[in-house]
């Protein structure tokens, strides 16, 4: 089990002028609370920073759920592709 932080440093890894878009599958996700929210909230804000995009992929119904309940749903709504 990888943590958030060790999934940031990964993502943020790659230098922004060789790759424009980030794509991060969430299929393995089981478990969720408002701290994974933080943490995709996180990712997009430093993507965003850097003139990267994020694409989340196989969003479980367990995320959607906690970002619904926090407004912030739509992170998802671009390229929540399964």
């Amino acid at each position: 089990m990888a943590t958030s932080g060790a999934w940031l440093k990964t993502i943020l890894a790659h230098p922004s002028q060789s790759v424009q878009s980030v794509r991060v599958d969430l299929a393995g996700v089981t478990d969720v609370d408002s701290s994974a929210l933080a943490f995709v909230s996180s990712v997009e804000r430093l993507l965003s920073q850097q003139g990267r995009k994020v694409q989340w992929l196989n969003v479980p119904v367990s995320v959607l759920g906690v970002a619904n309940i926090y407004g912030a749903e739509k992170i998802f709504e671009s390229g929540s592709g399964d």
